[in-house]
């Protein structure tokens, strides 16, 4: 337990050590780009007046020669930045230029084993995930658009750093977790000890337990208090609030009206199964010979519809029973804070889509038995669907929206996982993982 603390204790502070870096290469590129833009700002006022003198005997080779070597004080100050806080560059002394400016041969990275590699692969995988930016920053610094795509290149630096900040800080709070609870089992598990002994040996031992080093360790909460304090002041304008609204997500608590809702859902959609009952009994549909149409056009697409919302009642019911028997899948499934449904909600769901399907199948036996025509009758599945996909896509933020776009973005991953890049580790992991299989069976 010890050993697993602190090989996790010292996984952790590496990545702050990284992630610290990170941000300090970040907040000086920044700076540079302001500056480069003041100074711009500053410039184009003043070359305004002599470049409109000078029209008639100026060529376009000057001003060429001119945005070159802006460009390569641009690059050279990036990459005095970046070495500046300990970023060491590959091919940086055989770097040339051609007759243009471009450089001929790019610049790569170079992050050392002292720094990346000995603290574990956490640290060394958010090291090369940065750099790839700081690459592309230095190789390609006006390509397509000048400054703004040094911004947006920025812009996405910083929310890479600002993601790996957040989950530093769960992995912090999941160790400090661990401690904790081992420590309450410790506790629970030498009172019953005593209790059944008969002896008095669980404040001896307790002693030593909380002499141990996943106990007494205050290194965790001292790097939990760093990243609060920085993440503050660089990513949140230093307000608290807004800070560990990213850092700490507060669950939503369960509201009575989800409870009333499913009920009321729930009785509706009883009520109009059984009126739909009686009325294709009236009707003879599932006995006369003439109804064949509505039971192999109309019956299927209905039943499709019930199908899903069946689906999620029996979600509904799995979520049910992971929580009663204390099964954390939202950890295990790596569901989201913000997307994750509770039993209540996948319930209310469920029993929503099942009464609106009901209704709409209770509506069509009635406009058929009224004597409306077959065509206009039949429309009544489409407008089904299409208030489904219009509820599914809706904007405003009612109806569990984050749940909503969280779905339509794994139906497009989905659909485009063909034109997806896999990696060459994903196919020899799975190849390693199906041979694995193979012989276990």
């Amino acid at each position: 337990m010890n050993q697993f603390h602190k090989a996790k204790e010292t996984e952790f502070l590496g990545r702050g050590q990284i992630l610290k870096k990170q941000l300090e290469i970040l907040a000086e590129l920044k700076q540079i780009l302001s500056d480069r833009k003041k100074r711009n700002l500053s410039g184009s006022h003043r070359s305004f007046s002599s470049s409109a003198r000078n029209s008639d005997f100026s060529a376009g080779s000057p001003g060429e020669l001119s945005e070159t070597q802006s460009e390569t004080s641009r690059t050279d100050e990036i990459i005095d930045a970046l070495e500046r806080n300990g970023v060491s560059f590959i091919n940086s002394a055989t770097r040339s230029k051609t007759k243009g400016g471009k450089p001929k041969m790019s610049l790569r990275v170079d992050i050392p084993d002292a720094v990346a590699g000995a603290e574990g692969g956490g640290a060394r995988s958010i090291a090369t995930a940065t750099s790839v930016l700081w690459e592309e920053l230095v190789n390609n610094p006006r390509s397509g658009g000048g400054d703004f795509i040094n911004r947006k290149k920025i812009q996405c630096a910083e929310k890479m750093i600002r993601s790996a900040f957040v989950e530093l800080y769960r992995g912090l709070g999941l160790l400090k977790t661990y401690s904790s609870l081992n420590m309450i089992a410790f506790t629970k598990i030498m009172k019953k000890f005593d209790k059944v002994s008969g002896q008095q040996a669980s404040s001896t031992y307790l002693k030593v337990v909380k002499r141990s080093q996943f106990i007494s360790s205050d290194k965790v909460v001292r790097l939990m208090d760093e990243v609060e304090s920085v993440f503050t002041k660089h990513f949140a304008n230093n307000d608290r609030k807004k800070a560990m609204k990213f850092l700490k997500p507060h669950q939503t608590k369960d509201s009575h009206m989800v409870t009333f809702f499913v009920g009321l859902f729930t009785g509706c959609f009883i009520s109009l199964f059984s009126i739909y009952i009686i009325l294709a009994h009236l009707s003879g549909i599932f006995t006369s010979g003439a109804q064949v149409s509505y039971m192999e056009t109309v019956y299927p697409v209905f039943s499709v519809f019930a199908l899903l919302s069946l689906h999620m009642f029996m979600y509904g019911c799995n979520l049910f029973m992971w929580k009663n028997t204390r099964i954390n899948y939202t950890f295990i499934f790596e569901f989201a804070p913000n997307t994750a449904l509770r039993y209540r909600d996948a319930f209310l769901m469920g029993t929503t889509f099942m009464t609106s399907v009901v209704a709409a199948m209770v509506v069509h036996l009635i406009l058929r038995a009224a004597g409306f025509s077959a065509s206009q009758v039949d429309t009544i599945p489409g407008i089904l669907l299409l208030i489904f996909i219009c509820v599914l896509i809706c904007p405003l933020d009612t109806f569990y929206r984050p749940t909503r776009f969280c779905f339509i973005r794994i139906l497009r991953n989905i659909v485009c996982s063909p034109f997806y890049k896999v990696p060459i580790l994903w196919l020899l992991s799975t190849q390693a993982i199906c041979r694995n299989s193979l012989k276990t069976s």
